[in-house]
């Protein structure tokens, strides 16, 4: 890999690993004001209701991201079909709740927010590629000095 590809590599990443943690924090704290509102307190409706569509407008933009870095960088496999399956899920969950179809918009709370944890946990796990000094020897960088 280039200096360039390993620098795109890790903004990617970097990217994936930031997106990830905000859609699960979005998703459990959806979770709550579900609960919230479930509990009596009516104005946690409104919340939930945008909390839902900030979570997946995130998600919508991370499966872009990891699309594109697919297809112009060769990015990886996997977060890459996790997060589009997420933004899937995520944007059903948000039209079952406005539709009012709660038996299958809780059911389908439960899924997204454990295969939230999931895709994070893969994004998380994938090692991140050492940073690129401009300037530097190519030599002194293990990575490049490997595939060269």
């Amino acid at each position: 890999m280039t200096e360039r590809q390993l620098g795109f590599h890790r903004a990617v990443l970097i990217f994936l690993r930031a997106s990830t943690a905000t859609v699960v924090l979005l998703g459990l704290a959806d979770a709550l004001l579900a609960g919230s509102f479930l509990n009596g307190h009516y104005a946690m409706l409104q919340a939930h209701r945008i909390s839902g569509m900030a979570t997946a407008g995130v998600a919508v933009l991370q499966a872009l991201v990891a699309i594109l870095s697919r297809a112009i960088r060769r990015g990886l496999r996997l977060p890459t079909a996790g997060a589009t399956a997420l933004a899937v899920a995520l944007s059903l969950q948000v039209v079952l709740g406005l539709g009012r179809v709660l038996g299958l918009h809780v059911m389908l709370g439960v899924v997204v927010v454990t295969g939230s944890v999931l895709v994070t946990a893969g994004v998380w796990r994938t090692p991140l590629p050492a940073r690129v000094r401009p300037g530097a020897p190519t030599g002194a960088h293990p990575r490049i000095a490997a595939t060269s």
